[in-house]
């Protein structure tokens, strides 16, 4: 069909798309491509599934980890908006997944073998499933492993060579594991001790990424461009922070002259159009980016820009005020009709 047309060259380029970065970032370019490769059409793969996947909140995060450890401890977290979470069309998941009947684990785990290696690709491709507080044993890769990380949140903890990951006490965990297999199979070392796994950061209800507050917060930066285009300074007054700065392209003040300037009509937000919105939240502050087309009337002149706009909230006393507002000036063209 057409429609399985459009996916397969949608995975054949970006399978070609990711064979160029990752024989760009690896120091062994033919392996880094065909990992680039694999990873790029399961990322696309992943995308396609618009139509049969069930859609979630939870974004999406790339991790490496390779057979020199760092000793490092690493809480995942997810990192975009919105991702389709099964492999659709051409994947089957639901017949080929299983739970992982090994005895180098603790907990529920479920493992979908996407890809044997074999004398063409020779990695292993799979999507291994956390149920919450579940983790495999420390083990090798002696070839290194990539993992996709496509639902929830997990640990990953590394000792010298040696590592493990799993999920968190809260929390399921999803990833695409890519595997090179070419200098040996997963080594496996001691299990994981309820003594160690307890010792970690504990995953807390504000958390980065919260989808709640996210959306909260856009929702409330595309309503303040609304009170700056009606000149709502009542409303804009208890929207920003007393110690709030404003950072223009002509200057940078605090929050009583961008009140008086709104007011005043010195600077007109007349309207934003808003192309895309993204979202961290570190503890009680959020920081938005907007990338919009700003048109405004500024000393009785109507001026159109694009801007990348900072926007910095924080939550005080159970509500978020804006603690800073930058603008900056892009270089791409406007987009906005008039």
């Amino acid at each position: 069909m057409a429609e399985d047309d459009d996916i397969l060259k949608s995975l054949i380029a970006d399978g070609l798309i990711g064979a160029g970065l990752g024989a760009w970032l690896s120091k062994d370019k033919e392996d880094g491509a065909l990992i680039g490769a694999i990873l790029g059409a399961a990322f696309a793969a992943t995308l396609q599934a618009n139509k049969q996947a069930k859609k979630t909140d939870q974004p999406i995060v790339i991790a490496e980890h390779g057979p020199n450890g760092s000793g490092k401890t690493t809480i995942f977290k997810e990192m975009l908006d919105k991702v389709e979470i099964q492999l659709g069309t051409y994947i089957n998941a639901d017949e080929i997944e299983f739970q992982l009947n090994t005895n180098n684990y603790t907990g529920t785990i479920w493992l979908s073998e996407l890809n044997h290696p074999d004398s063409i690709f020779n990695l292993s491709l799979a999507q291994a499933t956390f149920a919450p507080a579940s983790k495999l044993d420390w083990h090798i890769h002696p070839a290194g492993q990539y993992l996709l990380v496509t639902q929830g949140t997990g640990y990953y903890q590394e000792r010298g060579v040696e590592h493990w990951h799993g999920s968190t006490q809260n929390s399921d965990f999803t990833y695409i594991g890519v595997t090179p297999t070419q200098k040996g199979k997963t080594i496996w070392r001691k299990r994981v001790t309820d003594e160690e796994y307890s010792k970690l950061p504990k995953q807390t209800a504000t958390h980065i990424n919260d989808t709640s507050i996210q959306n909260k917060i856009k929702a409330l930066s595309k309503q303040k461009w609304q009170w700056m285009s009606e000149k709502n300074t009542e409303i804009l007054n208890t929207l920003f922070d007393d110690k709030a700065m404003f950072v223009h392209m002509g200057g940078t003040w605090g929050k009583t002259q961008e009140l008086d300037v709104i007011k005043s009509g010195g600077i007109w937000y007349k309207k934003a159009e808003i192309y895309s919105v993204a979202v961290n939240i570190f503890g009680n502050t959020a920081i938005l980016l907007n990338d919009i087309d700003l048109e405004a009337v500024v000393g009785g002149k109507t001026v159109t820009n694009p801007f990348m706009v900072t926007e910095v909230y924080v939550k005080e006393n159970g509500n978020w005020k804006m603690s800073s507002l930058t603008f900056s000036k892009l270089i791409r063209p406007v987009k906005m009709k008039n």
